[in-house]
């Protein structure tokens, strides 16, 4: 057997990192990731490039910011939508890995963005994802409450694989659509607040804008409702808990633990009405994700174990998901340089400027944060708003009338400026556009 160490990266899309145990939440909502934190390196100020899964995970496979990632944003053949293109010559950390011979597999419960034909396929050996019926009758069965969701599915298929390449040294990717829209918990629906199944199926039959809050814009939430809808995305992270705890339990049986790198984290989270209440709105939608740069989108739990680690480490340091993969190289072949670049998380610090874009909903924005300043740029409005998340962690008071920070504002203008890598558009075919413009509407993107 190689003494080169695997690797395995769980995500859970759409997680807020204020809903785990780790973090401070109080609901016991998370005990699998909790507890796996408890001999790990836990980061307490990790930062995702972007508001939604585009830019989340295509950083953390490229290891670029969005827009060097050469990321096309082309209209469709009927020039409606837009279709989302990793750079064909932009490297991701599976194709690097690839290379060094390490057997790579992809398991992916968000086929709207994550589809192959969209770059994120490149460099896997095998790529795990479902179809447009798969989503649909994903759905049902979590509505129902059976067991067999595709996460389900997916999870047995990654344990397989990582059992059939157990001699060889593999790379896999597992990311979860729990607790991703709609929100269908039925497994646990006792357990939320002011809810009965009756309840529950009546909404389910009369609101779907209750389960799905992409849908029905106009349709104006109660305080009660509000609380029902949280919950119901409290208990859609307790699912995916326990999927990562089936998938960390068979890790320890089949001795696979202490053999292989893992790294846990999301792409962005979800608002819940922090900072704002007009759903038909873009901005201040108060709902979803993709539409502003606060830190109940953007601030991510990311949590990194190394085998025969025995100990929780809380680091502060301010690092971004762009350092996933340089961690990984640093890791596993540290005299190799692929271009990236983020840095290996261990080596990030709190003076580092970390920067955010990509909106997917409303104006263009962009955000740096470093030592606790968060600037966000309205470049539309040529606007600032800046807080300081060290006291005002739910950034409510806009210090931006104060003049204390010209020289953080200069950088975020002159990142903004900067020269972006060259690169010759990507193209897709027009039935894979097709296809991905299809899994976007399914998932309620458009």
């Amino acid at each position: 057997m190689s003494e080169r160490l695997n690797v395995l990266i769980i995500s859970i899309d759409t997680l807020r990192k204020d809903k785990l145990g780790v973090y401070g939440n109080k609901k016991n909502i998370t005990p699998n990731i909790d507890s796996f934190a408890k001999t790990s390196i836990v980061f307490d100020n990790a930062y995702s490039t972007g508001p939604w899964t585009g830019p989340g995970f295509g950083s953390m496979l490229s290891s670029k910011y969005p827009s060097d990632l050469g990321y096309t944003e082309e209209k469709n053949h009927n020039g409606e939508e837009k279709v989302y293109i990793i750079n064909n010559n932009v490297k991701l950390i599976q194709e690097v890995m690839k290379e060094k011979r390490y057997m790579t597999a992809c398991f992916q419960g968000n086929s709207g963005v994550c589809y192959p034909e969209a770059g994120y396929g490149r460099g896997f050996d095998v790529y795990e994802t479902q179809t447009k019926k798969d989503n649909t009758f994903n759905d049902f069965l979590k509505f129902i409450g059976l067991k067999k969701t595709y996460s389900a599915i997916l999870t047995e298929k990654a344990k397989k694989f990582m059992n059939e390449n157990r001699e060889n040294n593999f790379f896999v990717w597992i990311n979860l659509m729990e607790p991703h829209v709609p929100y269908a918990p039925f497994k646990y629906i006792n357990k939320a607040r002011f809810i009965s199944k009756d309840i529950y199926m009546a909404y389910f039959e009369n609101n779907y804008s209750l389960l799905n809050l992409k849908k029905n814009p106009e349709y104006n939430l109660s305080y009660e409702e509000k609380i029902y809808v949280e919950d119901k995305y409290d208990m859609e992270v307790k699912i995916a808990d326990d999927f990562v705890g089936n998938i960390l339990n068979h890790m320890k049986k089949t001795g696979l633990l202490e053999k292989t790198i893992i790294i846990f984290c999301s792409d962005h989270g979800e608002e819940f009405w922090e900072h704002g209440d007009n759903r038909s709105g873009t901005y201040d939608r108060g709902v979803d994700h993709g539409h502003t740069l606060y830190n109940e989108l953007v601030n991510i739990p990311l949590i990194l174990r190394i085998p025969y680690q025995h100990k929780k480490i809380k680091n502060k340091n301010t690092v971004s998901i762009m350092d996933i993969a340089p961690t990984i190289i640093d890791l596993t072949d540290n005299d190799s340089d692929y271009g990236f670049d983020g840095i290996p998380l261990i080596k990030g610090n709190k003076e580092r400027k970390i920067f955010m874009e990509s909106i997917m909903y409303g104006t263009e924005k962009k955000a740096v944060i470093k030592d606790n300043i968060k600037v966000i740029y309205h470049p539309d409005k040529e606007k600032y708003e800046i807080y300081n998340i060290e006291k005002d962690p739910n950034e409510k008071k806009d210090i931006s009338h104060l003049n204390d920070f010209n020289e953080l504002k200069s950088s975020l203008l002159d990142w903004i400026k900067r020269d972006k890598i060259k690169l010759s558009k990507s193209k897709i075919s027009e039935k894979g556009e097709k296809q991905m413009k299809q899994r976007l509407k399914d998932l309620g993107y458009f």
